[in-house]
């Protein structure tokens, strides 16, 4: 299979309004004659005739064959160039936001038309934020784009915080770059994933005990940590190649029905009742905590506070023992490791400054350089 060059220009046509007349490079009226199934001699569409139509926007459903397809058929020639595919795209994640609003359904379809392009070579990684940009223009006011597909409606209302926006560019990016490495599965193994989620939520239905087996957040999300998995397992396979001292140039096999559950789903743990000492050792911890604080939180040091954590500690001590005995071996030992931690951070940053303040040989010139690789006659033959 022939790797297809990346987009190297995009262009400008109909950013400002990619809805406009001219539709994918196409003129006035030309549009509604290749969505009608005709060309200038009045035939039916060829294969090229059905590209133009999707790059142009008009073609009522997906009919170019995928990159998987493409590849079981050999080595086929791209139908429209970049520039087109790049348009059309930007055309339809725009309806994409216009038709669903900043929704799970809209968030989803966004996920497989990035990463269909990125397989057929149309964008990078670079393109996401302009692709974004395009999905929140056709967002309605009704519904936010903010965390879309992990919050409620009402939770998403408002401008989105800059994080916001960055953290849905990072998981938008996921897509593309899959699609850019696996030209001829990503789109699959998205669309797989999708629909054994939404099998297995409706396998649920309202079982509190199946729901519990199932990984909490929406379908996008899982389809991110699965893209997510799939990179890093061929990062894992690059990586245990440059150790083994072999080039690592194939791509590691997309996961299996197994791993893409094992994604999805988590084991469920059976509550275990707690003893009286259990509860009693809690509070003690509680009590130390509350003693300390934190960043975010004042710490407390009343007397009073003082005097229960010694009450507690002297009930635990009296009912179980041995169960104090190793809550402080374990305290005594943490403590250790963050004094070691601390010791050796501080002995790394002197060596360091020592390096740093030892004189340094001076930088010879070129002038120097020349003159030890000049030889005199002299000097050749007394050699």
């Amino acid at each position: 299979m022939v790797k297809r060059n990346k987009l190297v220009n995009t262009g400008n046509e109909n950013e400002d309004n990619p809805e406009g007349n001219e539709v994918g490079g196409y003129g006035p009226g030309v549009a509604e004659q290749i969505a009608a199934g005709t060309n200038d001699a009045g035939e039916g569409d060829t294969e090229m005739d059905v590209a133009d139509q999707e790059a142009a926007g008009v073609a009522p459903v997906p009919t170019r064959p995928t990159a998987h397809a493409a590849a079981q058929n050999g080595n086929a020639q791209r139908s429209a160039s970049p520039k087109a595919q790049y348009n059309a795209l930007k055309t339809k994640v725009r309806s994409l936001g216009q038709l669903h609003g900043g929704g799970k359904t809209s968030m989803i379809a966004l996920a497989e038309a990035v990463t269909e392009a990125a397989q057929d070579g149309a964008i990078t990684d670079k393109h996401v934020p302009e692709i974004y940009d395009q999905f929140k223009a056709g967002v309605t006011k009704g519904s936010n784009y903010e965390d879309a597909g992990e919050v409620t409606d009402e939770a998403a209302m408002g401008q989105a915080p800059a994080k916001s926006i960055e953290q849905q560019l990072s998981k938008l990016r996921q897509f593309v770059i899959l699609g850019g490495k696996y030209e001829s599965d990503a789109l699959d193994l998205i669309r797989k994933a999708r629909n054994m989620h939404i099998e297995l939520l409706r396998s649920a239905g309202s079982d509190a005990g199946l729901k519990k087996g199932i990984k909490p957040g929406s379908t996008y999300s899982v389809l991110v940590d699965v893209a997510r998995a799939q990179l890093k397992r061929q990062k894992d396979a690059v990586e245990a190649g440059k150790k083994s001292g072999v080039k690592h140039t194939g791509l590691a096999p997309v996961l299996t029905d197994a791993e893409l559950r094992s994604v999805m789903t988590q084991e469920v743990q059976e509550p275990v009742d707690k003893s009286g000492e259990d509860y009693l050792l809690d509070t003690l911890i509680k009590a130390k905590a509350t003693r300390k604080g934190s960043d975010k939180r004042n710490p407390i040091t009343v007397v009073e506070l003082e005097n229960a954590i010694e009450w507690l500690r002297a009930a635990l001590g009296s009912v179980a023992p041995d169960m104090l005995h190793a809550y402080e071996a374990d305290e005594a030992a943490a403590e250790q490791a963050k004094l070691d931690a601390a010791k050796a951070k501080e002995e790394a940053e002197a060596e360091k400054a020592r390096k740093a303040a030892e004189p340094k040989p001076p930088k010879e010139s070129k002038a120097d350089r020349q003159a030890k690789l000049a030889t005199t006659p002299d000097a050749s033959a007394a050699a």
